[in-house]
């Protein structure tokens, strides 16, 4: 019996047992038959695309599961519920056809950042249950259809931004009341916002910036009942008048961004009450009067731009008690008065911007002690005093900015220490004494911008530290002794200006070493001497070349010709000699704006087609220079008596047949000829000093032409202009004998055209 009873146990185990296992088999045969139908749809999706990079590999037919697919995501038991194919590259061909909604699970669809075009799929309306569809940054194009609105109730995120959308947003847009985020930027919408909008009561996101709207375009005023708003941004969509002042009713508002836009009138008041506002960025519109003295109720702000806009007045004091201000942008207004300096308490402040205001005081003196300071500046301001030597105290400035302002003073010896500084730019002010030696050397900076101040002293050795140099200008200051060779190791510099300086010695060699980043060379106006050194054909990508006003011998060098893109060379007013004739023939002279070698002592004989006829004041005051077709042996004996006064010359320019054969007149303001007089004067009939007293010319031709005064002074009428240039005007004029020829009045380099009383007395 016992026997029995076990035996008959032991069947029901073994019988529950294999229940259980054909269940579970049961089960998997199931679950395998629903995700086999989920599998096929994915490969038709992936059929129906253009997939370049091959990021769907291993969406492959033979596979049991698509749940280890790229991009698929699944519930625990192998139904799909996610598909992410964002930033794949991939094109779906004229229109895009989505199956994807024939997955019962899915909830979450993102294809942003790729390049599907075309309408938006109609299938879309299918997906009944995604709460998430991303179709950002793609090139989806026509009306954004209002099924597909009306048909997603369970969208808690919907982003459209950047595609090619045409029309409105669609009414049906109320529809979406789970909606939390919804993201349209720059998705090419143009015939306003519907009020619709005010429906969406869960929103928390709504980002509307950079659509072009229709003219005169406002916010619909339904938007104040969205009462969980936290991000709210509607920048460059060209919003019109006042600023709303139901926007002080959303106060869980964070993020406000109404940049960009043309919104008139004052900040209203209503807006100083929202206590979350973190960011208020109310930047490029036409916004007037003051900052609300209730911007200290701001208390969570930490970001403020207002800046390009109309806006005056005092800096209010109360921004200084907003203690989480992070970031205050209030460039480009018209503000006045100091700058507060309880400011300089704000322990999380990092960027300071208050360019291009009236501003002025001085700069708080322990600005910065305080604060991680990034970027500062206050340029084209009217502040005076010194510069604050705590600007730098936290070491993490990378921005220093003070142009065009009054400051004075010596530059703190704390900013050589200021290793994170990228960018100084302090020119425009009386700044005076010397830089400290080790901010010359600063690794990291990038420009050093000093020029027109009263800064002295001399560049260090410590110059050879600023490796990432880009552009060096220290023109216009009152900086003495030589030129360091360590100058040679900027291998970036693109800009090197330190004319108007008291430099001395000659110009190192080594400056051939600043590579083929630099384009801007100028060293005028100082007391070089010497050659100028061939390494200066190294520089194969200067475009500027400034030596003038200097004490330079010797001759040009050759490699000149070598430099393809200089466009500017300007060697006038030294010591330089040497013949010119070969150095020009191999230069293609018509790309140059300016290549002045006047007032030197160099020498050659030019073809008149070699030189462009309106800028021979390029070469005078080179008394061995002449022009072929004259005597240059007798030229030299009779410029040997001559003096030159003042620059002032006419030329005359003989232009018959095709105008290609010149005759040039020089006149000098003296009574003595400048430059080197041919024998072939031509004798002005009617002309004499003593008959014409006011009339200070002798006159030299290059070709034999008879002309009278009187039909001189004819000729120089406005009527007669026929062309101008760098440097002067050409005039056509007929003489008695039916010849016709061109008068050239050239006037002295920097000056302008003044036709006041005798004007060709003074300047021609």
């Amino acid at each position: 019996m016992t026997n029995n009873l076990v035996m008959a146990t032991s069947f029901l185990g073994l019988q529950a047992l294999w229940c259980n296992v054909i269940l579970l088999l049961l089960s998997q045969d199931i679950a395998l038959a629903q995700t086999l139908p989920e599998a096929q749809i994915l490969i038709a999706f992936r059929n129906s695309l253009v997939d370049e990079k091959n990021a769907l590999l291993n969406w492959q037919e033979s596979s049991t599961s698509p749940c280890t697919w790229t991009g698929v995501s699944c519930t625990s038991d192998g139904y799909v519920t996610g598909v992410d194919l964002s930033s794949m590259n991939l094109k779906g061909g004229e229109e895009l056809h989505i199956p994807l909604c024939h997955l019962p699970n899915l909830i979450s669809l993102q294809l942003q950042e790729n390049c599907f075009s075309g309408p938006l799929p109609s299938e879309l309306s299918n997906c009944t249950n995604l709460e998430h569809l991303n179709l950002g940054a793609n090139n989806f194009g026509g009306a954004v259809p209002a099924q597909i609105m009306s048909s997603l109730p369970k969208l808690k995120y919907l982003n459209l931004s950047m595609n090619n959308f045409t029309g409105a947003l669609p009414d049906a847009v109320g529809n979406l009341r789970n909606l939390q985020s919804l993201d349209l930027i720059a998705m090419g919408l143009s015939e306003g916002l519907p009020a619709e909008l005010g429906q969406l009561v869960e929103i928390q996101h709504l980002a509307l910036s950079w659509n072009s709207f229709a003219p005169e375009f406002t916010l619909p005023d339904t938007i104040m009942h969205l009462q969980r708003l936290r991000w709210f941004e509607c920048a460059g969509c060209g919003i019109s008048g006042a600023l709303p002042t139901w926007l002080g009713e959303l106060q869980n508002l964070e993020y406000l961004d109404l940049s960009n836009n043309l919104l008139t009138g004052a900040i209203p008041a209503s807006l100083m009450s929202l206590q979350n506002l973190q960011w208020l960025e109310l930047y490029k519109n036409k916004i007037t009067g003051q900052i609300p003295l209730g911007i200290w109720n701001l208390t969570s702000l930490t970001d403020l731009d207002v800046s390009d806009n109309l806006l005056t007045g005092a800096i209010p004091d109360g921004i200084a008690r907003l203690e989480n201000l992070a970031v205050l942008h209030l460039q480009n207004n018209c503000f006045e008065g100091p700058m507060p300096s309880s400011i300089a308490n704000l322990t999380k402040l990092y960027d300071v911007k208050l360019y291009m205001n009236k501003l002025n005081g001085t700069i708080p003196s322990t600005l910065g002690r305080n604060s991680p300071l990034l970027q500062f500046d206050v340029s084209n301001n009217q502040f005076h005093g010194q510069i604050p030597p705590t600007l730098c105290a936290q070491g993490v400035l990378w921005r220093l900015i003070l142009f065009n302002n009054t400051l004075t003073g010596n530059v703190p010896e704390s900013y050589g220490n200021c290793s994170s500084l990228i960018r100084i730019r302090m020119f425009g002010n009386h700044l005076s004494g010397g830089l400290p030696d080790a901010l010359w050397g600063l690794v990291n900076l990038n420009l050093l911008e000093i020029y027109d101040n009263e800064l002295e002293g001399n560049i260090p050795a410590a110059i050879a530290n600023a490796t990432n140099l880009s552009s060096l200008k220290i023109n216009n200051n009152r900086f003495t002794g030589r030129l360091p060779p360590e100058l040679g190791h900027l291998k970036k510099i693109e800009r090197f200006h330190a004319h108007h300086n008291n430099f001395s010695g000659e110009i190192p060699s080594e400056i051939g070493n600043l590579g083929s980043s630099l384009t801007d060379l100028y060293l005028d106006a100082n007391s070089l001497s010497g050659e100028v050194p061939t390494q200066i054909g190294n520089l194969i990508n200067l475009v500027y070349l400034g030596l003038s006003s200097n004490r330079l011998t010797g001759p040009l060098p050759p490699v000149i010709t070598n430099l393809e893109n200089l466009i500017f060379l300007d060697v006038s007013h030294n010591f330089l000699s040497g013949d010119l004739s070969s150095t020009i023939s191999n230069l293609n002279i018509d790309r140059f704006v300016t290549f002045n070698c006047s007032y030197n002592r160099f020498s050659g004989r030019f073809a008149a087609r070699s030189i462009d006829l309106l800028s021979l004041d390029w070469f005078i005051g080179n008394p061995d220079i002449c022009m072929a077709g004259s005597n240059c042996h007798e030229m030299d004996a009779h410029h040997s008596t001559q003096t030159l006064k003042k620059s002032v010359i006419v030329s005359v320019v003989s232009i018959a047949a095709v105008f290609s054969l010149a005759a040039l007149i020089l006149i000098a303001l003296t009574n003595k000829c400048f430059g080197k007089g041919p024998r072939n004067v031509a004798k002005l009939d009617s002309y004499s000093s003593e008959r014409q007293p006011f009339a200070p010319w002798s006159i030299t031709l290059f070709h034999q032409v008879s002309i009278t005064y009187k039909e001189l002074m004819e000729c120089l009428d406005e009527e007669n202009v026929i062309g101008s240039g760098g440097g002067g005007e050409v005039y056509k004029a007929t003489l008695r004998s039916g010849q016709e020829i061109a008068i050239k009045k050239l006037w002295e380099a920097g000056k302008g055209m003044d036709l006041h009383e005798n004007g060709f007395k003074a300047e021609m």
